[in-house]
This record gives C-alpha cells, structure tokens and sequence, in this order.
C-alpha cells in the first residue's frame, strides 16, 4: 500500500492536518504585504515574525502561474532516497517520485482529491480519493500541498519559532523549529514528541534542509531522517511533459508479468 494511504488510515495523523487550513489562511493576509511566488522579489521577513514566515513559506510553494519543482535527498537509516516532487498549484495537481535501491521508483500523482499511486513492491497501480479519510479535513485550500511533508506537521504545531538565520548548504537560511507532541502511539513508535529543523532560503523561502528527529516519552531521541533539497524552482507548465501529472501514464510502469 502507497505510504501516503498508510499516513491518511492513521488517527493520529489528523491532528496536524487539520490545521494546515489555519496556516494557509495565513497566507491571504500576508500576499499584500509579502507579495507573491514565481518570480517576483519577495520583501525580507524579520526572524521574529513566524506568522509571516509560516504564510510566505506556503504562499512560495504554490506560484501563481507556474509549476514548483523540488529536487532532494533523504537521508534515512544511512542510506540516500532520490526524491522529487511538482506541485502545480494553480490546478490543484502534484506528482512525487521516490527511489528505493536501485530500480524501486515508487510514483504518485494528485488531481485535486483524487490520488493515484504506483506500489513497485506490488507492481500494481491503486487510485483513491483523500476525501475518504479525515486527511480532507485539513486540505481545503489546496490538495497539491499533501506532497510537502514539512507542511503538514508545521499546520498542527504544538510549536513554533524562527530561531534566526545561519549558513545551511552554502544560502542564507531562516530556520524554523517545529515541535509537535504525538499523544497516541503511531505504529510501533511509542507517543513522543516530533521535532523538525527546517532551514528555508532567507529570500525565496523555499526549503533547503529539513532535519526529523522524535523524542520518546522516556527522553530518548532518535534521528528519523534528514532531507536536503538539491534544486527548488519554478517551471513553465508548457516546458513540462503533457501527462506529467496523468494517472494514466502510470500504467505504463507496470511490469508485465
């Protein structure tokens, strides 16, 4: 099973989904003050100022016009994950791509609430809505954001700082601290606490490094994984293939068998 159905079947994981729609309303009041994604100059946020800081890092994930391309390595358990994501905003499309080894590509697409996925592990291709989970709750301005995971336990924060700016990967970064309590056990995780080091470029607000640790209950902590963006970046939809976002076109990763 694709493992976004696997977060949407968990209770647990509701909780920060419901308030990513309090985050992103957020962002109606900051476009006027902070302006737009895609190409526009964004004014500098003040490291004190999280609201506007959470608000103009949404609003940069979904460019007017343009289609967000992000390029990263996971780093989990010591070994590298390939990751790439598009997020179509204006259509309320998304596509994310993971390689596991060197042949599992597990792909994913999104057209509004519709998902589909292709499992490598199954070699099979499921299509499902996120309206049938409680993950739609949480989802109303724009499904596509399903696909940043950052997004999703920064909308249920029990906290957040902008802690200030610091060299991350060679940028000037704005790094923000994330703490979110887990108050039931979420699969064989005892309930904690999640904490995230997210570093966002200081002008675009686009991330660069997100670092996931959890924090038992009992204070042990335990690094979950690491991400590193490579490439973020605003694309002309004309300069991407026709059925990037296709549930179709992933039939055609099916093995025969």
């Amino acid at each position: 099973m694709p493992w976004l159905r696997r977060w949407c079947q968990s209770a647990t994981e509701m909780a920060w989904l419901r308030g990513i729609g309090a985050a992103a309303a957020l962002v109606v009041v900051a476009v006027g003050a902070l302006g737009c994604g895609g190409g526009e100059e964004r004014a500098e946020v003040g490291p004190s100022d999280v609201e506007a800081v959470v608000a103009s890092a949404l609003e940069a994930l979904l460019p007017p016009g343009q289609v967000l391309h992000l390029k990263a390595t996971v780093k989990e358990d010591g070994e590298l994950r390939p990751l790439e994501i598009w997020i179509d905003g204006d259509n309320q499309r998304g596509r994310r791509e993971t390689v596991y080894g060197e042949k599992l590509r597990e792909v994913s697409v999104s057209d509004d609430w519709q998902v589909t996925s292709y499992d490598p592990w199954a070699n099979s291709v499921h299509t499902w809505s996120l309206q049938d989970y409680p993950v739609a709750e949480g989802l109303g301005d724009n499904p596509a954001l399903i696909w940043v995971f950052y997004v999703w336990i920064m909308g249920s924060a029990d906290e957040l700082a902008v802690v200030g700016s610091e060299n991350v990967g060679g940028h000037q970064a704005i790094v923000v601290n994330i703490a979110r309590i887990r108050r039931e056990p979420l699969g064989d995780q005892e309930p904690g606490t999640d904490r995230l080091k997210l570093a966002l470029d200081a002008q675009s607000l686009l991330p660069i490094e997100v670092e996931w640790r959890f924090v038992s209950t009992a204070g042990e902590e335990s690094l979950i994984d690491t991400v590193s963006y490579e490439v973020a970046e605003y694309l002309s939809p004309g300069d991407l293939p026709s059925d990037l976002f296709s549930p179709q076109s992933l039939n055609k990763l099916v093995s025969p068998e």
